[in-house]
Formats: structure tokens, C-alpha cells, sequence
């Protein structure tokens, strides 16, 4: 048992980057400055889900309290289910630690045992920031007892046991398909991908319930009957049905324990192996230049990593399925009120608007620097210029993004009617905006990379370049609506408003451009490992 808290302890440390909250002078303190902010950001999560949950609950009208317990309980389960399956096939089966915890004097069990205590810790986090705030408003709603507390607080620790079993029992699927196909990685990018359209599309549904929500309630209690809501059903004093909770809750997750006992060596040494047979022909050498070749590199480095694909495609992804619903929506609204084709000159700006905050929120610049790792050296001794590196990284926001601004102006047109300066402006403005992310997030990512991490989720999902650059590109998307926003209230003209986001836009982006290539090449220079 105390190697097992050992390593989970270290493990935990390592992972959440807790020591970073220490002091550099005194690295035995910790500093209260970095504990305030961490403490801070914790919070605005917390209180934007607690008032999400609130917004919610005054939309479909406190009567129908019941299914926002119910609607939190599935998309708490939903959730992490699409976070645990990315996790656990890079965390579990494809580990960059496996060779050094295999050296150390652990058992397999033990291992396998702090692997999975880890993944829960994950969950537990994910449900602290969605489950009780839900939780908690439904409390104020919806008069309660003691025994309710107590379950709910039962079925917190409970709860993330299912889907970590479900999720674990796929990754170890995918590990046992995955490595027989020589696009390994891409499958299981499609995989996740299609997961997370899922939930894009069920979030996205529920606003119907601002139209009906005695039929949204119906139609979630409907829903949740089939996929189970024994949990639900408990807390509100069906023993029955609780105790098929808890049956369904421990049994898999106790075969899970017993079976990554057995298959963890070889599910590991299978993810590590690679395809044999190929046959090479000798073929006279080409010669291509040094920024193709860049582009190639670092395309293949992308495109090599699924944790780094889906966390930075869902911006330009949810512009798509945003449009698509947005169309829907407001196609039902304009024959409900009868409204003519002119009313559409003040709703293609606010699409316009939509996609340009959408991808405000993602940059795979903001890590292109720290995913080098200790590789890093190899860029600093080649015999290529800063800004042959930059455009290379570059590149690659451009190759993810571009192709869906094409399809988001291809939908407008089909489905909305989109004149040719409102399909101008929906490609140019969120391309500036795109050029924007692309430069500032590199520009965030030389002022704080991040080399020491043993799994592309430490570089990608918790490093400082990457939040700051989501903070900035948020603020700058703002801007950039609310001046608009502003123009059109002021003069009801959709040119002017078009004018003010394209200047605006494009003022950001030679900003960005000339801090990338002034300070960002000097900190570039100075970058040592």
C-alpha cells in the first residue's frame, strides 16, 4: 500500500505540474501568488457551470428542476467517457513511463492499480466542476433531505466508476485493432472525433428545450430510461434502483482491476511494436526545399498525435456545427414569424461573429513550440532561420482550419442564401482571425514553453502558453464582435459593420505578426535546453 501512495503521489505531482506552484528561489515553499491564481481559475470554472446550471433551470422553468439532475448525470457520464478514451489509450497502453515503472521494484497490480486511481482522479475533477454545481442549484430548486445529500455525495464517488471501466475496456480494444493497421493514429482520431461530434450535437439539441421544455423533459426522462438513470432514480429514494447503480458501478471496475492485471505487459509491448514487410525500391533522391520539408514535419508531428488533433480541432469544428445549427434554428424562427429574406442582413453578420469566436478559442501554434520536447535542440542546430521554423508551425493551424472556413461559407450559401460579400466576409474575417492565433499562440509559446513532460497531454492541455493563448484569443474575439456589434447598432448597415471586423481583425494580426517577428525570434535565439 505505500509504494502504491508513493507512486500515485508522485504520479499526481507530476502530472498536475504541482510543483510548479513552488518557489524558484525557495523551492521547499510554495508561492502564494501561483496558489492564488490557481485557486482563482478554479473558481470562474466552478461559478461559470454553477451559472450555466442556473440559466438553464430559468429556461425550461424551475417545475422541471428533475431534469437538470437528470441531464447532469448523463452528460457528467458522456463527458468522461470521451475524456477517459483519449486518455487511456496514450496513458495506459501506449505509456512513455512504462519502460522506467516497469524498472522500479513495483508489482504489475501496483502499476496498473495507480494508473487507474489517476484516471479516476481526472474524473473526480471533471465531476467537481459539473456534477456539483448541478447539484448544488438543484438543491435550491427542488426541497431535499438529508438521506438525498448523502446518496448524492455517494453517488459522486460512485458515479466516475462506469464510464473510467467502459472507457478503459474500449481503449483496450482499440489496442488490441489498433496496432495491426499502419494508421494507427488516425483511426483513433476518427474514433474520438466521432465522439465528440456526438456530444456537439447533444448539447447542441437542448435548445429545444427553451422552445418546449415539458417536451425536452419528456424527452430526456424518455431517453435516460433507456440508457439507464438508476443513479437518478436513487437519489430521489428508489433503493432498488440505487443498488443497481452501485452493482453496475463496482462489478465492471473490479474486473478491470483483475484484467489489466493480466493484459498490461503485452498491451503496452503490442502498442510500441510497428508493421513489418514493408518493401522499399531504391528510387533516385529529390530535393526539396527546406520550408516544404518543415511543413511535412511538422504536419506528420501533428497529425502523429490524437491528443494533440482533438484538442486543437474543436474550434474550427464546432464553427461548422454551429453554422449548420444556427441555420436550422433560425430558418424555424423566420417561418414562425414570417420574416422575409431582408431580415437576414442583421443575422449573416452574427454567423459571421459566431465562427470568428469559435476560433478564437484554439491554436495549435500555442504548443507547436513545447511539443518539440527535448528534440528541441535539433531546430536550434539546423542550418534554418527562426522564421523558416515559425511558417512551418504555422502551417499546420492554416492546413486544420482553412478547409473548414471553405465549408462553413459553402454551407452559409446552401442553407442561408449567403450574398457575395456575406460569403467574403465569412472567410476572410475568421481567416485573419485564424492568421492571429496562428502568430500569437507561437508568440505565447516562446514566452513560456514547456519541455519536461512525458506525454503529449502535459505540452497540449496543461501548460501556461496554452490557457493564455485561449484567454488572449477570447478577449480578441470580443473585441473584434463587440466593435461590430456596436458599428451595426449605431448605423444598422451590414457593410460597416463588415468594414470595422475586417479592420479590426486585420489590425490584430499585423500586431501579432510583427511581435512574432521582432520579440518572439529574440526569445526564440535565447531558448536553451
Amino acid at each position: 500500500m505505500s509504494k502504491f501512495l508513493t507512486t500515485l503521489k508522485y504520479n499526481v505531482l507530476n502530472n498536475f505540474a504541482i510543483n510548479k506552484l513552488r518557489k524558484k528561489k525557495d523551492p521547499s515553499k510554495y508561492s502564494a501568488g501561483k496558489i492564488f491564481l490557481f485557486v482563482l481559475l478554479g473558481l470562474f470554472l466552478f461559478g461559470t457551470a454553477l451559472l450555466y446550471s442556473f440559466m438553464f433551470i430559468e429556461m425550461i422553468g424551475a417545475e422541471f428542476a428533475e431534469t437538470l439532475l437528470s441531464l447532469g448525470i448523463f452528460m457528467c457520464v458522456l463527458l468522461s467517457l470521451i475524456v477517459t478514451v483519449s486518455n487511456a489509450i496514450s496513458y495506459l497502453f501506449k505509456s512513455k513511463d512504462f519502460n522506467l515503472l516497469m524498472s522500479l521494484p513495483l508489482k504489475t497490480n501496483t502499476v496498473v492499480l495507480t494508473k487507474i486511481s489517476y484516471l479516476l482522479l481526472i474524473n473526480y475533477v471533471l465531476f467537481a466542476f459539473l456534477y456539483l454545481p448541478i447539484l448544488i442549484v438543484y438543491g435550491i430548486y427542488v426541497e431535499t433531505t438529508l438521506l438525498f445529500w448523502v446518496l448524492a455525495i455517494l453517488t459522486f464517488i460512485l458515479l466516475p466508476l462506469f464510464p473510467v471501466s467502459i472507457s478503459t475496456f474500449i481503449a483496450y480494444g482499440l489496442s488490441l485493432i489498433l496496432p495491426r493497421f499502419r494508421y494507427k493514429n488516425l483511426l483513433t482520431i476518427i474514433f474520438s472525433l466521432a465522439l465528440m461530434v456526438f456530444i456537439m450535437v447533444i448539447n447542441f439539441s437542448t435548445s429545444i428545450a427553451a422552445e418546449d421544455p415539458s417536451r425536452f423533459s419528456q424527452s430526456i426522462s424518455q431517453f435516460l430510461s433507456k440508457t439507464g438513470e438508476w443513479a437518478y432514480n436513487g437519489m430521489k429514494g428508489d433503493f432498488l434502483d440505487y443498488l443497481f447503480f452501485i452493482l453496475i458501478s463496482v462489478i465492471p471496475f473490479v474486473v478491470l482491476i483483475k484484467l489489466l492485471g493480466f493484459v498490461f505487459l503485452k498491451a503496452n509491448t503490442r502498442f510500441s511494436s510497428s508493421i513489418s514487410g514493408r518493401k522499399y525500391k531504391f528510387t533516385d533522391l529529390k530535393i526539396k526545399g527546406q520550408g516544404p520539408i518543415l511543413a511535412k514535419k511538422e504536419l506528420k508531428r501533428y497529425f502523429g498525435s490524437p491528443m494533440y488533433v482533438l484538442n486543437t480541432i474543436v474550434g474550427p469544428l464546432l464553427s461548422t456545427v454551429s453554422v449548420v445549427v444556427f441555420a436550422i434554428s433560425i430558418e424555424k424562427a423566420m417561418a414562425e414569424l414570417d420574416l422575409g429574406l431582408e431580415a437576414m442582413q442583421f443575422v449573416n453578420p452574427i454567423i459571421v461573429a459566431l465562427v470568428v469566436f469559435m476560433l478564437g478559442i484554439t491554436s495549435t501554434t500555442a504548443s507547436s513550440i513545447s511539443i518539440e520536447g527535448k528534440q528541441f535542440w535539433i531546430l536550434k542546430s539546423s542550418p534554418i532561420t527562426p522564421k523558416q521554423v515559425f511558417h512551418g508551425k504555422i502551417i499546420v493551424n492554416l492546413v486544420i482550419t482553412v478547409p473548414f472556413l471553405i465549408i462553413n461559407a459553402v454551407l452559409a450559401v446552401v442553407l442561408l442564401n449567403f450574398g457575395v460579400l456575406d460569403t467574403i466576409m465569412l472567410i476572410v474575417i475568421p481567416l485573419l482571425v485564424t492568421l492571429f492565433m496562428s502568430y500569437m499562440g507561437l508568440f505565447v509559446n516562446l514566452l513560456f514553453p514547456r519541455f519536461d513532460y512525458d506525454s503529449d497531454v502535459k505540452a497540449i492541455k496543461q501548460s501556461l502558453s496554452v490557457l493564455i493563448t485561449m484567454g488572449v484569443g477570447f478577449v480578441v474575439a470580443a473585441i473584434i464582435i463587440g466593435t461590430s456589434g456596436y458599428v451595426y447598432s449605431n448605423t444598422g448597415n451590414p457593410i460597416y459593420t463588415y468594414l470595422t471586423g475586417l479592420i479590426t481583425s486585420l489590425v490584430f494580426a499585423i500586431l501579432s505578426i510583427v511581435l512574432l517577428y521582432t520579440k518572439g525570434e529574440q526569445k526564440y535565439n535565447k531558448i536553451e535546453i
